[in-house]
């Protein structure tokens, strides 16, 4: 930030905002696996000291590994309730049960508002990359479709915290559907940019590598994105895993499911924290792709009176201006 006597300059790296976003959300699922490891396990496994058969202690199920009892505890690892119906468990399992879903619904704005933020940045590129006709209409046009959309969608997924997945994995899960939309369409709306823009090669992220490499990587995520989507849509549907996601692999025993998601958070959580990290030391030793806000204002001064005694401003009102 730049302070002269009439004016501000505010300048924003949006792919330090970005890197933001997925170093919180890896660390907030390092807390909740910390979490559950320390508190919520034993205490599944020793039940409840009153045999109550409140959830998640309400379950019969004689025949689920060595079998489940209402009022009586069970073993996180093996007899989840994730376990129960998908046949394996993700890194979601880690905030389903107190006192991990508390904690780590109380730092989740740490991962939500920055997100948040870019989100409206990546839009404000857009227009101010329109403006200057570096970008065509269509894009222009097609991020203020997505931008109204992918807000209201990060903004939804809060609700996994807010209906529990042992109680409604229906409604549970229905956040997490529109959040894995969200993010497609902010990858979409990326590489569009990138390849619109590809005549602007000077100190890219891979050179003149990048457009082949922003669309070979969409169209391995869009391929992932074809399994994952319509998986977590059977889940809200049915509330449980569809079938084809438990069946057996040859792969250590693990689930189609359990490698879906493996494939998904690798394109959407890991290959994002590398890459933004990457491409925010290049913008920042560049000083590339940068917003900057200037505000201009006036202050008002002893002879700047009119005879009514209210204060005058000749050059007009403070203004924004945004390049």
């Amino acid at each position: 930030m730049t302070v002269t006597d009439e004016v501000t300059l505010f300048s924003i790296c949006p792919q330090c905002v970005r890197f933001i976003v997925y170093l919180s959300f890896w660390a907030m699922v390092a807390v909740a696996a910390i979490v559950t490891n320390i508190f919520v396990v034993p205490y599944l496994a020793e039940g409840p000291a009153d045999g109550s058969t409140c959830p998640p202690f309400s379950r019969d199920l004689p025949d689920f590994g060595v079998g489940v009892s209402p009022g009586v505890g069970f073993d996180f690892k093996t007899q989840s309730h994730l376990e129960e119906l998908f046949a394996y468990k993700n890194i979601c399992a880690n905030w389903d049960y107190s006192p991990a879903r508390e904690i780590i619904a109380s730092i989740y704005p740490l991962v939500e508002y920055p997100i948040l933020l870019f989100i409206c940045m990546e839009f404000l590129i857009v227009w101010v990359s329109h403006n200057k006709g570096d970008v065509r209409s269509w894009l222009y046009t097609t991020s203020k479709i997505i931008f109204p959309i992918n807000l209201f969608l990060a903004s939804q997924f809060r609700m996994i915290f807010v209906f529990v997945a042992y109680e409604n994995v229906k409604m549970h899960t229905i956040g997490f559907l529109g959040f894995q939309i969200c993010l497609m369409l902010m990858a979409i709306q990326t590489v569009l940019y990138i390849v619109e823009t590809d005549s602007e090669i000077k100190n890219r992220f891979c050179g003149k590598y990048t457009k082949h490499g922003a669309i070979a990587f969409i169209i391995g995520d869009l391929i992932i994105f074809a399994f994952k989507i319509p998986a977590t849509s059977y889940v809200v549907h049915h509330g449980r895993g569809a079938p084809w996601t438990i069946k057996d692999t040859f792969i250590g025993g693990m689930k189609v499911g359990e490698i879906v998601d493996l494939i998904w958070m690798i394109f959407n959580a890991l290959a994002p924290l590398i890459v933004s990290f990457v491409r925010m030391m290049r913008d920042r030793k560049h000083k590339l792709n940068y917003l900057e806000f200037t505000v201009k204002f006036k202050t008002a001064h002893r002879d700047e009176v009119d005879v009514d005694g209210e204060t005058q401003v000749p050059n007009g009102p403070n203004t924004i201006i945004m390049k």
